[in-house]
């Protein structure tokens, strides 16, 4: 599987009264593919908190253009997009099965230190890969 790549099916709890996908789902597969971004790296999300850190959602932008349905097959690609001292900008995009983007999103986020609760240098490892990651795009 590639990196930054997750597939979901639209489950029926994702639905609203309107019959399609709910706005805050949107937000919550966005928020798996990150995490799961993690894990395609090898830095698990586990890894990083185990080190004393953690990150957290300064700023996140979303832009809906298509509705997703009851079944829809979608893919959710996550990308690093930027990178500071203590945050990082990831690109999401969400397509539907024939290959239509239906949602853009782009995340700050800031890394802390999960004991101290205030901002922090993003851990090298995970800066490198997050270099590297921006590099081969």
């Amino acid at each position: 599987m590639e990196a930054g790549i997750l597939n979901i099916v639209v489950e029926e709890d994702d639905i609203d009264v309107l019959q399609h996908m709910n706005n805050l789902v949107y937000i919550k597969y966005l928020e798996k593919a990150r995490l799961e971004w993690y894990e395609q790296i090898g830095e698990s999300f586990q890894t990083i908190l185990d080190q004393g850190y953690g990150t957290v959602v300064r700023n996140l932008n979303i832009s809906y253009m298509k509705e997703a349905r009851l079944g829809d097959k979608l893919q959710i690609k996550t990308t690093p997009f930027s990178i500071g001292n203590s945050s990082f900008v990831m690109k999401q995009w969400i397509y539907n099965e024939r290959g239509e983007v239906i949602t853009e999103g782009e995340a700050v986020i800031v890394m802390i230190d999960f004991h101290k609760r205030e901002k922090a240098k993003i851990p090298s490892v995970l800066a490198n890969k997050l270099k590297q990651e921006i590099e081969s795009q």
